[in-house]
């Protein structure tokens, strides 16, 4: 398993599998899923401070 951090092309695939999640279980706070380019925005503007980690098996 190699754990690496995600980039801006990382965004449209982040935002299908995070909207599985916020519209059908309660594991986010969130109460509608943010769309590749709210993803986007949010890795860039976060990604110093708190990285943003995906798994590749």
């Amino acid at each position: 398993m190699i754990i690496r951090e995600v980039n801006l092309n990382h965004a449209e695939a982040l935002s299908d599998i995070y909207k599985y999640y916020v519209d059908n279980t309660s594991y986010t706070f969130e109460y509608s899923a943010p769309s590749a380019r709210e993803f986007s925005a949010r890795i860039e503007a976060n990604h110093r401070e708190i990285p943003f980690l995906c798994l590749r098996r």
